[in-house]
């Protein structure tokens, strides 16, 4: 399960009850015994999950700086990642950089809008956030789009998937959720 703290810090419980928090690119082990499990935490699905469906031609890459030890990677228009998940929000943890490109959203069938992979510079375990999606199953679909349709500045059309968490492990405030937006649709 992993949460992400009021002050933004991540924090990541394992199924033997040992809490990490990140460092860096890596994950430290906190000492002391577990009091107290916050309603934030979620499940955190790998792109090896079997809720997580794979349409064309990803590459696993093995990074240990993506939350999962790895993460997938297309740039092939109209490759597709399908995550079935419960829950009125979800999160997609992924890579940025100057090789990122576009990938259409939807859940349930319905538009969302876009994913924005471009960043000027590389950046891991970037949160874009889905909410008020209801209570119950859903189901969400990445799909790559066109090279044209990406960030002129990009040099690629690189999709990357990490992580997804559902639900959400964190709501973002009002400026938390501008500052996603601005990195999403920018």
């Amino acid at each position: 399960k992993v949460s992400v703290g009021a002050d933004g810090t991540v924090y990541l419980l394992d199924n033997l009850g040992n809490i990490y928090v990140q460092s860096g690119t890596g994950w430290a082990q906190l000492s002391g015994n577990l009091v107290q499990i916050s309603a934030g935490l979620s499940d955190c699905i790998t792109y090896q999950s079997s809720t997580v469906t794979k349409g064309g031609n990803w590459t696993p890459v093995v990074n240990t700086a993506a939350l999962a030890g790895g993460y997938l990677q297309s740039s092939n228009p109209g490759d597709t990642i399908t995550l079935s998940f419960s829950g009125d929000t979800v999160a997609l943890f992924r890579l940025l950089d100057p090789n990122g490109g576009m990938a259409l959203v939807t859940v349930d069938g319905k538009n969302l809008g876009t994913f924005d992979f471009y960043f000027p510079q590389t950046r891991w375990q970037v949160p874009a956030a889905l909410d008020h999606l209801g209570a119950g199953a859903h189901t969400l679909v990445l799909t790559i789009l066109d090279p044209s349709q990406k960030n002129p500045a990009s040099a690629g059309n690189n999709i990357y998937i990490d992580t997804f968490g559902a639900p959400a492990p964190f709501l973002p405030s009002a400026y938390q959720q501008a500052a996603l937006s601005r990195i999403n649709y920018y």
